[in-house]
């Protein structure tokens, strides 16, 4: 079994090694990103690929389900970020618990980065979380980077990303009690310009005065090579 390792880098960043080994533990980004930032919470922790919940304001302003420390060490590596990579016609998919490669797990100030390398098929892949800095919205940001340090080219498959992303207007007790039900109140906008855009068409409560929602959640996606 890989064991855990604890240190403080040149660079000053505290680093985990193989950090699904370790005891579990908890924390979050930083709240706010540059001098204009507009708050956001992001929960993480050493399991998977660590980002367990995000939002604004409150519970109810959930992106990806807030989820208390108990429930997030069993359900992050399942239902938070995965990354599935074919490699040269082998599967393989990095941070699991059941990669057989040591990881990294880094801690900076401004930001949460894993580290993880396939020595057997040459691969390296690095996936970084930060806050968005000095915008008129909340956001997390998240790059992965995949490098080839073997000498022959690879052919490489990828899937990549959330199970799921909650619609803005999901109040936390519609997610523990209702979600089935109030997924009849969901709309999805702005798909042909490939930035869908989540939220519950109108406020579900028992009020004469129909409550249409303007905002929304969001996610956009790029590649570079």
């Amino acid at each position: 079994m890989q064991k855990p390792k604890y240190y403080l880098s040149k660079e000053n960043e505290f680093v985990i090694e193989n950090y699904n080994a370790a005891p579990t533990f908890a924390s979050f980004l930083p709240g706010i990103a540059g001098i204009f930032g507009i708050p956001m919470w992001v929960f993480y922790t050493n399991r998977g690929q660590c980002i367990t919940s995000a939002g604004v304001q409150d519970k109810n302003g959930a992106i990806i389900e807030f989820e208390p420390a108990n429930k997030a060490y069993r359900l992050a590596p399942l239902q938070g970020f995965r990354t599935f990579l074919k490699i040269n016609g082998n599967f393989y998919e990095p941070f699991s618990s059941q990669s057989k490669f040591d990881n990294q797990l880094i801690i900076r100030p401004e930001s949460l980065e894993l580290v993880e390398i396939n020595t057997k098929q040459k691969i390296k892949i690095e996936v970084t979380y930060f806050t968005i800095p000095n915008e008129a919205f909340p956001a997390l940001a998240r790059r992965v980077k995949i490098t080839n340090l073997g000498k022959r080219s690879a052919e490489i498959e990828v899937l990549d990303g959330l199970p799921a992303l909650i619609p803005f207007g999901f109040e936390d007790s519609f997610l523990k009690r209702i979600s089935q039900t109030i997924e009849a109140w969901c709309t999805v906008e702005n798909l042909k310009q490939h930035a869908p855009f989540y939220k519950l068409k109108v406020m579900p409560a028992d009020i004469a005065e129909t409550r249409f929602l303007k905002k929304g959640n969001f996610f956009i996606a790029f590649s570079i090579n």
